[in-house]
């Protein structure tokens, strides 16, 4: 692992133990809350991630708006079809290869990758990292997390939607905010 890596690894490792050796629970419940409102959707992300790539929370990605950075959808295609965040460009999953890397985004580019919750842009993150685009970062909680924070999806033409492809019936649960109403390809 390169020494960025390494460094945030070590941060969150440290970071989490002091939480949870302690009996501190309004601490742990902070430092869970920074992450995800849901405490539930925490655990099962927590549990589905390695943190192997450094991640960044939607309130950080919402900071970003104003600063220079790349932003991409490692969904399937008809799950980004349906909506994706605003500024993204869809690069997936299942056949990603670091070849079809936008030719405008340059190895010092910051870049967010996300997914419907971190796992799959956990993957691509890694794979960006290795291909040595050292400022990449995967978004916590991923699309899911974004609309539960009020947070807007838009369609391709850039006009703002209110459907969200979950992929499957399975996911949708992790969906807190009414306003959104979820679709999903697999049941």
């Amino acid at each position: 692992l390169n020494y960025v890596v390494r460094s945030f690894i070590e941060d969150v490792s440290i970071r989490i133990a002091g939480f949870w050796q302690r009996d501190d629970v309004e601490s742990a419940y902070l430092f869970k809350s920074k992450y995800c409102k849901n405490p539930k959707f925490f655990n099962l992300i927590d549990a589905m991630l390695s943190y192997s790539a450094p991640v960044v929370t939607v309130d950080d990605l919402r900071s970003y708006l104003t600063g220079s950075y790349y932003l991409l959808d490692a969904r399937e295609y008809n799950e980004y079809e349906v909506s994706h965040l605003p500024g993204a460009t869809y690069i997936g999953h299942d056949n990603f290869n670091t070849e079809n890397i936008p030719p405008n985004i340059d190895h010092d580019s910051k870049i967010i990758v996300y997914c419907s919750v971190g796992y799959r842009s956990e993957a691509i993150t890694n794979a960006l990292i290795d291909a040595g685009y050292l400022d990449a970062h995967n978004l916590f909680g991923g699309i899911f997390e974004w609309v539960n924070n009020d947070y807007p999806i838009v369609d391709n033409n850039d006009q703002e939607v209110t459907n969200l492809n979950v992929y499957s019936c399975k996911w949708s649960r992790w969906v807190d905010n009414d306003k959104y109403r979820t679709v999903w390809s697999v049941l």
